[in-house]
């Protein structure tokens, strides 16, 4: 079954510390060689929508598979709308485990990286 969360529960289930620790994990991952990356795809949309934006990662050894997708231009988001998301996916049956509203990880792993 996939878990679909809510921004407000990405906030009590993930600290600063917890991302602090997750990010540590993924760069030592990506420093032995044990990380896929794709290359940033970056699309224009039209009008004001901005751009689109997709990063996608699989990380065996911390059990997943996924993508972050962005949305938007900053500083014309709208606050009761959701622009990043990520899908989240199990790395041993390819089955998708959860969907999961990003703007919160999104500051989290941007602070976490310089903590790093």
């Amino acid at each position: 079954m996939t878990l679909i969360l809510k921004e407000n529960e990405v906030r009590s289930l993930l600290t600063m510390k917890e991302g602090i620790r997750i990010v540590e994990e993924g760069f030592e991952q990506y420093a032995r060689g044990r990380t896929t990356l794709a290359p940033r795809l970056v699309m224009k949309l039209e009008g004001e929508a901005g751009t689109f934006r997709i990063m996608a990662a699989i990380v065996p050894e911390m059990g997943g598979f996924g993508l972050k997708t962005l949305t938007g231009t900053p500083g014309k988001r709208k606050a009761d709308s959701t622009y990043f998301a990520m899908l989240y996916f199990d790395v041993a049956t390819g089955g998708l485990l959860a969907v999961i509203p990003a703007t919160y990880i999104t500051g989290i792993r941007t602070g976490a990286a310089s903590g790093v």
